[in-house]
């Protein structure tokens, strides 16, 4: 924030600072290091992954809470 605030963005015409933002963003871009496909792949991989262990965890922890929730109402 202070950095485009000490290049004058805080100021002057909406459309000049829209065009400096998209500027200031692609070269930010730029930058950054992207991920091959194989990188990219193998995380998708690990997040599906990850994402059926978490719902099978969850359903199983529902169910016992269930069962034990019942059993207790049942005493």
């Amino acid at each position: 924030m202070w950095s485009i605030m000490k290049r004058g963005l805080e100021i002057g015409n909406p459309l000049q600072r829209t065009a400096t933002y998209i500027q200031l963003t692609r070269e930010e871009l730029r930058k950054c290091t992207w991920p091959t496909w194989e990188e990219l792949r193998g995380s998708t991989v690990l997040v599906m992954i990850s994402i059926v262990l978490l719902g099978a965890f969850t359903v199983i922890i529902d169910q016992i809470l269930f069962h034990l929730v019942r059993w207790m109402v049942k005493i």
